[in-house]
């Protein structure tokens, strides 16, 4: 999902007058590039790319760009702190699939992990 801060001096900017704050190519990454220039006919402008999802975060709470990040990134902030930006030609929405074992794992990590999952 696309974030700006909550508080943006910049959020009655257009999106293709903003800058962008992303990870490393990735799926995602590599849409939003796409997506963007075929929607405003130029380059996606980015401000840098960081591998780290609450990196991302704390930049965009401080309004230095839009931020693209999973929802699950979110948990960590206080609520309210960041305007969802919903576009019509972006949609990278993550599934999350829980498999059940029928018998405890040998494995107490495993087991440990699976159990915290579920």
């Amino acid at each position: 999902m696309l974030i700006e801060s909550a508080t943006s001096k910049h959020s009655k900017q257009s999106l293709s007058d903003k800058s962008f704050i992303i990870t490393e190519p990735r799926h995602e990454t590599e849409l939003l590039k796409r997506e963007y220039q075929r929607q405003f006919k130029k380059p996606l402008s980015v401000l840098c790319e960081i591998g780290s999802w609450d990196a991302i975060g704390h930049m965009v709470q401080n309004d230095l760009g839009v931020g693209l990040v999973p929802e699950l990134a979110l948990k960590n902030f206080p609520k309210g702190a960041f305007k969802v930006l919903k576009t019509p030609w972006l949609n990278s929405e993550y599934q999350v699939y829980a498999h059940h074992l029928k018998m405890p794992s040998p494995n107490r990590v495993l087991h440990y992990l699976i159990k915290k999952l579920i």
